[in-house]
């Protein structure tokens, strides 16, 4: 009985040393998609100022589009300008910044 309780406590520590690492590497792979759609979100936003400056008539959200310090918010931000430039699209076209290489790049 003794040597099962030693062996169940072994596999147990084993166990949560494995989920320990589990998390972490889930925690520094969402930390790096995080950066990536920041990295996106502002390029996106770069373009569309650009765009609005050369006399695309974008939506107002599209200027000063904000770069959010969670995961849910930052999907959300993603979908809103995805969407938006879906719309205006044909917009950026006229004045020479097409969207497509943005909307092909979008961050996993």
């Amino acid at each position: 009985m003794v040597e099962q309780s030693g062996y169940t406590l072994g596999v147990a520590a084993q166990d949560k040393t494995v989920l320990a690492a589990e998390a972490k590497q889930a925690t520094t792979t969402q930390n790096q998609h995080q950066r990536d759609a920041t990295v996106w979100v502002r390029g996106v936003g770069k373009r569309c100022q650009s765009a609005m400056q050369l006399g695309a008539p974008l939506a107002p959200e599209l200027e000063k589009v904000s770069s959010p310090a969670t995961v849910p918010g930052m999907l959300d931000q993603v979908q809103r300008t995805l969407s938006l430039l879906g719309k205006h699209a044909a917009d950026m076209d006229k004045v020479g910044l097409p969207v497509q290489s943005h909307i092909r790049a979008i961050p996993h």
